[in-house]
């Protein structure tokens, strides 16, 4: 596993456009292609142990709004952020959100996912 210091270096050598986000959370999908992420409530198993009995589900819930659950459901493991900002703007000009400034939108929308380690990038793995 690379440290701290070895991602921060990688990170800072890529353009945030090329970065390929990946997954690495659970998640949910309603009927309405809403996104709620499934983060886990306890990070060692002992805590989820102890509070088994108070019925605490094991995760908790983060839901995303329109614009993060389509950019989410567009995370694949093999779609640069540029990629997936271009196929926001092809497929999405009808839908019920503002484009402007896309790029920037979904690059800070990454970045908050990565820094609550909800995803990944391939270039770290």
């Amino acid at each position: 596993m690379k440290g701290f210091w070895e991602k921060r270096r990688i990170l800072k050598s890529i353009n945030a456009l090329d970065l390929i986000p990946v997954i690495i959370v659970k998640f949910e999908k309603n009927n309405e292609n809403k996104i709620k992420l499934l983060v886990p409530r306890f990070s060692i198993n002992f805590f989820y142990q102890i509070f088994k009995g108070k019925h605490l589900s094991p995760d908790y819930k983060v839901s995303l709004d329109e614009t993060g659950s389509c950019v989410w459901l567009l995370i694949d493991g093999n779609r640069t952020i540029s990629e997936i900002s271009v196929e926001i703007i092809n497929n999405y000009k009808s839908g019920n959100f503002s484009l402007e400034n896309i790029d920037e939108r979904i690059t800070a929308f990454i970045s908050k996912m990565y820094q609550e380690e909800y995803i990944t990038f391939r270039q770290l793995l």
